[in-house]
């Protein structure tokens, strides 16, 4: 809550109630109605547990040069592009390169070298070998209970759902981890140490646009989006309310019709809100599940969910997942589950009962004090009734119902507390117990016929729009937690929905639990789409380069198209564009074309000296405009 500052000084003479017209100022009327003057909900127990998580938070070390690390990796030529014509890419590695090699280049050009990856995985490497060189040792911080995340990145056609979910009969990284997570599981013995057997229990979910699916069952299923108590975005099933009296039967007293007519002062709304609060009960499940303890089981997950997922067509691939999928391991036991599952209902409760005592505070106010004479700063006469003593009445029956209210209150966040101690403990006898394993197959990172020809749908751009806005959100969170220089000191998790799902998972709420991230690129050989190739190797290089700013970078040249890569002198392009146009168009191609690097931008720039205001124009039409 607000914390405001009514008055400078509170008068410490006793106040009499009149009800004769006399005005009374804020804080008399608080005195008069013997409430607070800074109330709050929160019960001060509760505030010092938020306070020493928050702390322990703060505390929370320092990420390592290994918290992210980036492998890249190189398909093969298809038979078909190969029957096209389609060359290989000079340069481009043709071999994996050694296990011992943590500063592997993934190609070599005329102008230096695209490198510094922990692994290079050539064309004739498998999906096993590449869970072993990239996956494979981040399952020890999942055994440990903390988060391993990887994540498949490059444009459409590279091949990145082949890797993560495998194709025919090759499997993918997320079965290839299952199967490993299950041996290792099963290596700790029949159970833990509380005597149940732990398994893994995973979800599969979509992101496409803003909207999120739950994919992990026989028909997709839309999500919600809803807040914790530390602000963190919880992706739930569809909600389900019930009125909070079908719950808690005692709170029916609490039940109150407030006139809506009454304009309620500033001061008041800040306290209590502006107008009347739901208390209905909102639970919304999580996000289904499937039990995995066996390799079948996996396969079984992937067969009902890939199918689901929403695909387009992009320039060099016909079926082109236009979305990001998440996939999600958790080890547990059934005890754990249980109280998880209780854990949820504990604090569904808690909202609509503070929501009940605002309302409750709206109708003590609007009864006991006339806010419908003009106030003069901020002085209030009290409601006056036939009966004077049916003033006094009211209070004494309102301030009885409160604290029926606010001892259920207190309950409800003992309850909640209860239920989140019983999870710690179980997680303290077990340590491997809420251990995550994520997987995500992000979006196409293209940039082709979709964005810039002329039959492009409206509904694309803002597709195209979408995807690149993550893409970039995603990097830029990644560059924060991999302290690279330059990059925010907090990871701008609110830039994105993707970011804000993955909050939990990249960077765990305090600290008190390790999370590892693999950022895997995966380019095709193929020379026609050099540039394509280049944009995503550099996506990662600043990731997998942290003192990159401190090593000479190369600035590669596109033999394919060597005319877009000769770029005026900056200083030129600075001298004759308006600062102002420049900021804009630079900002513009930032949001919606993240894949180019400023020297392209520098590029366009220079096409266009003398014409800035055609090139801005422009560039608001086809991005900002036709997504909006």
């Amino acid at each position: 809550r607000k914390q405001i500052s009514l008055m400078n000084a509170q008068s410490s003479a006793m106040v009499e109630p009149k009800f004769d017209g006399t005005k009374y100022s804020v804080e008399e009327i608080f005195q008069l109605l013997d409430v607070p003057l800074m109330p709050n909900t929160v019960p001060e127990w509760v505030l010092a547990r938020e306070e020493a998580a928050s702390l322990a938070s703060k505390a929370k070390s320092a990420p390592t040069e290994d918290s992210v690390r980036v492998h890249a990796r190189v398909r093969p030529l298809l038979a078909r592009e190969i029957q096209a014509g389609i060359g290989n890419l000079a340069g481009m590695a043709q071999t994996s390169s050694e296990p011992t090699n943590n500063n592997a280049v993934a190609l070599t050009t005329d102008s230096g070298d695209i490198g510094g990856f922990a692994s290079v995985l050539g064309p004739g490497a498998s999906n096993e070998t590449a869970f072993q060189c990239t996956l494979m040792p981040r399952l020890a911080t999942v055994l440990h209970g903390g988060t391993a995340c990887l994540f498949s990145y490059g444009y459409t056609g590279s091949g990145k759902t082949h890797t993560v979910l495998g194709y025919d009969n090759e499997a993918g990284l997320f079965e290839l981890s299952a199967k490993e997570l299950l041996a290792l599981l099963h290596n700790e013995g029949p159970t833990d140490s509380t005597g149940s057997s732990l398994y893994l229990s995973a979800s599969v979910m979509e992101l496409y646009g803003e909207t999120v699916y739950d994919l992990c069952g026989d028909h997709k299923l839309e999500c919600t989006l809803n807040k914790d108590e530390h602000g963190l975005l919880q992706v739930r099933g569809p909600a389900e309310m019930c009125d909070l009296v079908r719950l808690v039967p005692s709170l029916k007293v609490a039940e109150v019709v407030v006139d809506k007519n009454v304009k309620l002062p500033n001061w008041l709304r800040t306290l209590y809100g502006d107008g009347v609060h739901s208390t209905r009960v909102v639970q919304a499940p999580g996000l289904r599940t499937t039990a995995v303890r066996t390799h079948d089981d996996v396969k079984h997950a992937l067969k009902s969910s890939v199918k689901m997922r929403a695909v387009g067509s992009s320039s060099e691939h016909k079926q082109s997942s236009r979305s990001h999928a998440v996939l999600m391991m958790e080890v547990v036991n059934d005890e754990f589950m249980a109280a998880l599952q209780s854990v949820d209902q504990a604090q569904s409760l808690i909202a609509p009962i503070r929501n009940a005592v605002d309302n409750l505070m709206h109708y003590y106010f609007i009864s006991l004090v006339d806010f419908n004479v003009q106030s003069d700063n901020n002085t209030h006469p009290l409601r006056s009734y036939k009966d004077p003593n049916e003033w006094h009445q009211r209070k004494a029956n309102i301030l009885a119902i409160k604290g029926v209210v606010d001892k259920r209150l207190e309950e409800a966040y003992a309850e909640a507390a209860a239920a989140q101690d019983r999870l710690a403990m179980l997680e303290r006898a077990q340590p491997m117990l809420g251990g995550r394993l994520v997987l995500c197959d992000l979006a196409g990172a293209d940039y082709d016929d979709r964005d810039v020809g002329k039959d492009t749908h409206p509904a694309e751009l803002k597709e195209s729009a979408a995807i690149n806005k993550s893409l970039l959100a995603l990097k830029n969170c990644l560059r924060s937690i991999a302290a690279v220089p330059g990059a925010s000191a907090r990871p701008p998790f609110r830039d994105s929905t993707l970011t804000r799902i993955l909050e939990t998972a990249l960077q765990p709420y305090g600290g008190a639990r390790e999370s590892v991230s693999v950022m895997l690129l995966n380019v095709s050989p193929a020379d026609h789409i050099e540039r394509m190739t280049i944009n995503t190797l550099r996506y990662g290089q600043i990731l997998a380069s942290r003192g990159a700013s401190k090593k000479k970078t190369s600035q590669v040249k596109s033999r394919a198209k060597p005319q877009l890569c000769q770029p005026p002198q900056p200083c030129k392009v600075h001298q004759l564009f308006d600062p102002k146009i420049r900021e804009e168009l630079l900002h513009i191609y930032q949001e919606h074309c993240p894949e180019k690097s400023e020297q392209d931008v520098q590029v366009i720039l220079g096409r266009f000296v003398g014409r800035e205001a055609e090139l801005l124009q422009k560039a608001r039409e086809k991005y900002v405009h036709a997504v909006q």
